[in-house]
């Protein structure tokens, strides 16, 4: 072996490696100063670090363990005869074949123009003349199905992946190369089917990469033809010396044979670049465009501050951000969403059409059939609250998904938490001399904002000066059923209420302290863009003690922030909010928002997210 090419072949697995640990750390772009990596796609070492075989394992193979074994074998033929996990979706899995029905969901999606079949490989119709759909259907998936007993008892007897490759080898559209079988043999290495094999540290179907990369590795011409027992003794040699290459961050218990002949072919493709013999198909272009859903009719509140918020923060790292509403027909004309930002208005069969990246960025219950044909067909969402998951589609696979609060990783561990983006509308805010008014409140007045408790606070505060000024937009059948009864004030000048549009830093800019009694079961601890607006105005939030949870995450009680309980808690802190030490307080707040907030950083972040969910590098 050329010492120089396996310190190359070794060095492009630990860098490789490296690149997807940052870039699932949300570590920002560029993750490697390699020219060549930066430049082009190259698959990840580990193929169970893809994408598309996470989703598989998660929603496909891992569920059904206890399914016969003949089952599992087909339904993995299946999956990756066709490739994509939005198909296997919509098609669901399989315990009695029906043919007819597998070529109906084949040609439906085809004719919709819905991605079905996978482009990280060519399945090709093998010179039969018939549609694709009856290809795969009729000769490649139902004599497997028919003879799937026996193959497994095939697979089960020898356990061994060479045996079970040489047995589905043997079917139409398997053999050749052998390049699916050993797809799915990959796959059934981790199920009940093929557990444990022999000869998983000894035995790998080399492909034309590995073996032009084994003839890198011995200097020998790459268009060698070299015999499977030739590829494998090398390929074991290489893997007697990878722990003693390869970086502690590189997992060893996960390094086999698979792992040294597919990264044989990817190091192939990646010395073809630097010494001038080729390119690979794919440039790595992390993604500069995206389309964000609002699927929601609330013009106002939180959904719609993220999303302004959120649009800004991705224009400031290049991504083209456009945003849509959906509705029956499609609008060519731009329509203002507010705080300089506008959407279109497009039915749901041009949004499907579109082929950038799409990202649901607000779900309303009233939306939840759109939000499912769109989260079925790649979009990733962003929840931004726990109480959002009874609206969404109970298997909703959480990878794919964003949260903006800490506490939302209790019932989904493998989503992304990313916190809120906040633009600055005063960046360097000298604004404590100007502080004329005591406490306002801006959140929405609603059931779950309780305004009910600035109320009961405002009829103790000895001082009017003193009591808490009401801003917002207002919920009328909260107001009317649960204020107006019992608080006959709020129709009176007492109670500064105006619903008005005017801009909350406006609002907060002369107040001292800025009072958000927001309580929702299940949900807290974060931020909310109330508490951000205040901090950038100086202003110290008073929140509701039970927005505090376990973890506080941003929100930091007598550090950044003061809470009550009551509206008796709330009069005795205003009656005496001479002694508290707003000053302090304020100035950590707004130094939270500035490291945790910055919308170049928060972008980045989502920049991230969204290569990752399209498998770009």
């Amino acid at each position: 072996m050329k010492a120089e090419a396996v310190e190359s072949f070794f060095n492009w697995i630990n860098e490789r490696h490296a690149i997807y640990l940052r870039r699932l750390e949300g570590t920002p772009a560029p993750w490697t100063t390699d020219k060549v990596l930066q430049t082009y796609k190259f698959t990840n070492p580990f193929r169970e670090n893809d994408r598309v075989t996470i989703w598989m394992r998660k929603h496909w193979t891992n569920e059904k363990d206890l399914r016969p074994h003949e089952e599992i074998l087909f339904n993995t033929c299946m999956f990756r005869m066709v490739g994509t996990p939005e198909f296997a979706d919509v098609h669901g899995w399989v315990t009695d074949w029906d043919p007819s029905y597998s070529k109906k969901c084949i040609q439906d999606r085809i004719q919709a123009g819905d991605k079905t079949f996978t482009g990280a490989y060519i399945i090709t119709n093998q010179g039969i003349k018939k549609p694709k759909s009856e290809v795969v259907v009729d000769n490649f998936l139902t004599p497997v199905w028919e003879r799937r007993k026996h193959i497994v008892e095939h697979m089960k007897a020898y356990r061994s992946l060479q045996e079970a490759h040489k047995k589905l080898s043997h079917f139409q559209g398997w053999g050749g190369g052998g390049f699916m079988s050993y797809e799915v043999i990959t796959d059934l290495m981790y199920t009940p089917v093929l557990q444990n094999p022999v000869d998983r540290y000894t035995w790998a179907n080399a492909g034309p990469g590995a073996k032009r990369g084994l003839n890198r590795i011995h200097e020998r011409e790459l268009t060698k033809s070299l015999k499977p027992d030739q590829c494998n003794d090398e390929m074991v040699a290489l893997l007697n010396i990878a722990k003693a290459m390869l970086g502690d961050h590189v997992p060893w218990k996960d390094v086999d044979m698979r792992t040294i002949e597919h990264s044989l072919c990817e190091w192939d493709k990646y010395e073809r670049v630097w010494l001038n013999q080729g390119r690979p198909r794919s440039l790595f272009k992390p993604q500069d465009h995206i389309d964000l859903f609002y699927l929601s009719p609330n013009t106002y509140g939180g959904w719609v501050t993220h999303t302004v918020q959120l649009a800004h923060a991705l224009s400031k790292v290049g991504v083209e951000v456009e945003l849509f509403k959906i509705r029956p027909r499609s609008e060519k004309k731009q329509r203002p969403f507010g705080f300089d930002t506008f959407y279109r208005n497009i039915s749901m069969e041009e949004a499907l059409s579109r082929n950038n990246p799409k990202m649901i960025v607000a779900a309303a219950k009233k939306f939840k059939e759109e939000t499912f044909d769109l989260y079925v067909n790649g979009a990733s969402l962003i929840v931004h609250d726990p109480t959002e998951l009874k609206n969404l589609p109970s298997n909703l696979d959480h990878s794919r998904c964003v949260v903006i609060r800490k506490v939302a990783l209790k019932t989904m561990p493998t989503a992304t938490f990313i916190r809120h983006p906040f633009r600055l509308m005063l960046s360097v805010p000298q604004l404590l001399i100007h502080k004329t008014e005591v406490a306002v409140s801006n959140s929405r007045i609603d059931f779950d904002k309780h305004t009910e408790i600035i109320l009961d606070a405002n009829r103790l505060i000895t001082e009017p000066d003193n009591k808490v000024q009401i801003w917002g937009f207002e919920n009328r059948i909260y107001t009317r059923f649960k204020i107006v009864p019992k608080y006959p004030e709020w129709a009176q000048s007492k109670v500064a209420y105006k619903r008005d549009s005017m801009a909350a830093i406006d609002i907060l800019k002369p107040a001292r302290y800025s009072v958000d009694m927001t309580e929702i079961k299940g949900d807290g601890g974060g931020t909310q863009y109330t508490f951000l607006e205040a901090w950038n105005t100086l202003t110290v939030p008073i929140i509701n003690k039970a927005w505090i949870l376990d973890e506080p995450d941003d929100m930091i009680p007598n550090e950044n922030c003061l809470v009550v309980g009551n509206g008796e808690e709330l009069a005795d802190m205003l009656n005496n909010w001479e002694s508290l030490p707003h000053k302090e307080l304020a100035d950590n707040g707004f130094n939270r928002l500035v490291e945790n907030h910055n919308p170049d950083k928060i972008g980045e972040q989502y920049k991230a997210f969204i290569n990752n969910q399209i498998g770009v590098g």
